[in-house]
């Protein structure tokens, strides 16, 4: 589902892009997780999200010590502040 939902937003932004005569790899997609599970966040990464982005910093700081380790690639962000 996660990744369907990806690919969907990416092909969104091809198209917005293509209207308006922009490069779509300078457009940064965001993965906004807040209330999503790790599994689902995997799933995102997976698909080559990189950033990440948590309104909650309760959340952020759990999902940020979850990943700090194994997922050097991403990148944080609070998001709403």
């Amino acid at each position: 589902m996660i990744a369907e939902a990806i690919e969907k937003i990416r092909g969104r932004i091809v198209e917005a892009c293509s209207r308006v005569g922009r490069n779509p790899n300078t457009v940064t997609l965001m993965a906004v997780t807040k209330g999503r599970s790790i599994k689902e966040i995997q799933e995102a990464i997976s698909c080559g999200v990189t950033e990440i982005g948590e309104s909650r910093v309760q959340e952020a700081v759990k999902k940020y010590e979850f990943f700090e380790s194994s997922e050097s690639d991403l990148h944080w962000h609070l998001v709403g502040h």
